[in-house]
């Protein structure tokens, strides 16, 4: 695992944890843009513990809320 695990960093410059977050970000903000769930119901959606963590990760990514990128969402 451990020599699986350098493979995959080098070859995409991120960890597994880093990349299978990255994804979970990407479904989360597809559900923002295309449906009526709440905040909530998309950070467990799309793999979150917890609704602190999913904003957390998600500002990182995004540098705005979740509720703010689905404003700006739909303004598009």
């Amino acid at each position: 695992p451990k020599y699986a695990m350098s493979v995959f960093k080098k070859s995409t410059g991120m960890t597994l944890n880093e990349y299978v977050n990255l994804l979970r970000l990407s479904y989360a903000q597809a559900l923002l843009m295309h449906q009526d769930a709440n905040v909530l119901r998309v950070a467990m959606d799309s793999g979150f513990g917890s609704l602190s963590a999913f904003n957390k990760s998600f500002r990182k990514l995004a540098g705005m809320s979740p509720s703010d990128f689905r404003k700006g969402a739909g303004a598009r």
